[in-house]
């Protein structure tokens, strides 16, 4: 008697005494295990693994050198970066992208200092993307607000450069480390700098969305852009990836090896958003009225700066 003659009897004698309870269970069992196997290796839960698009010109005059902590401070660089924070590549792209960085912003002085120098030194030798690094900070004494500043930041550097199309929406507080991991737009929303080294490089959840994120601005305006809702610490990102996930499906990462970034270390960010697990409760819900369509209503701008390095936006919050 055959193998296979075997396997059909004990199945048939299974399928006799299992009820309808054991037998779906059994079902959900192997669809777990084996729908993984028929998917490509770059699949993940939530997720699609990219490689980075490939330098196409980075500048071979100047070498990226680390100080004692691991930040880059490259002075030849800083030179090359027009006023209000701008930087033309010069390559030869078809494709180049105009990107706005957008940074949230408020008391951290000695952090923006390391961030401007350290991702002036990094972009300008990537050299991929002509870009101008924009410094959202909240004029006022309210809680914290992040992504009602990140909506700000996008409203407003779309206001002085209709040109951008691309936006990376950055953790003053990250760095990236690796110079493989370049920072433009994709064909999804992507997280950059998703291995942390507070977290020993590893990702601790899989939809994790923030501190450094990439999206084109038809794709963010798709999604309304993010909440304004989260006033205090916590839930913004992860409201902002349901958003991007009902209407994309997926977002895109670096592998392990390039995404790596350190963190500044600091301390609390501030009080927690006690309402948060209310709100992702609720974020498709809300998704059409709460974003970029209300913005108007949120803020009040006090000033834009022009400085060597960024351009400064103030805004006081209603």
């Amino acid at each position: 008697m055959s193998i296979w003659t075997n396997l059909r009897i004990t199945l048939l004698k299974w399928n006799d005494r299992l009820n309808f309870v054991e037998k779906f269970i059994i079902f959900i069992l192997l669809v777990t295990f084996l729908f993984p196997l028929t998917l490509p290796n770059s699949y993940h839960f939530g997720y699609v693994e990219i490689q980075p698009p490939k330098l196409l010109c980075p500048h071979k005059q100047f070498d990226l050198h680390k100080n004692a902590y691991g930040y880059f401070n490259n002075s030849e660089q800083l030179a090359a970066v027009n006023n209000g924070g701008q930087y033309s590549n010069h390559c030869d792209s078809k494709h180049k992208q105009r990107v706005a960085i957008i940074v949230p912003f408020r008391n951290r002085t000695e952090h923006l200092k390391i961030f401007l120098q350290h991702m002036h030194s990094f972009l300008i030798k990537q050299n991929q993307i002509d870009y101008q690094i924009f410094i959202i900070e909240q004029a006022d004494d309210k809680p914290f607000n992040r992504a009602n500043l990140l909506n700000i930041g996008f409203q407003e550097s779309i206001g002085l450069d209709h040109k951008i199309d691309c936006f990376i929406f950055h953790d003053v507080d990250i760095l990236p480390m690796n110079i493989e991991q370049t920072y433009s737009c994709t064909k999804l929303p992507k997280h950059l700098c998703s291995y942390l080294d507070k977290f020993r490089f590893v990702l601790i959840y899989p939809t994790l969305f923030g501190g450094a994120i990439t999206i084109s601005a038809e794709q963010f305006r798709q999604v309304n852009g993010y909440s304004n809702l989260y006033s205090g610490w916590g839930g913004e990102d992860d409201d902002f990836y349901q958003r991007v996930q009902h209407q994309f499906g997926l977002i895109e990462r670096y592998p392990s090896d390039v995404a790596r970034c350190i963190m500044i270390k600091h301390g609390h960010d501030g009080p927690s958003n006690v309402e948060r697990q209310k709100l992702l409760a609720d974020v498709l819900g809300r998704m059409s009225i709460d974003g970029l369509s209300t913005l108007n209503q949120t803020y009040v701008r006090k000033s834009i700066e022009s400085y060597p390095l960024y351009t400064k936006i103030r805004a006081e919050l209603n």
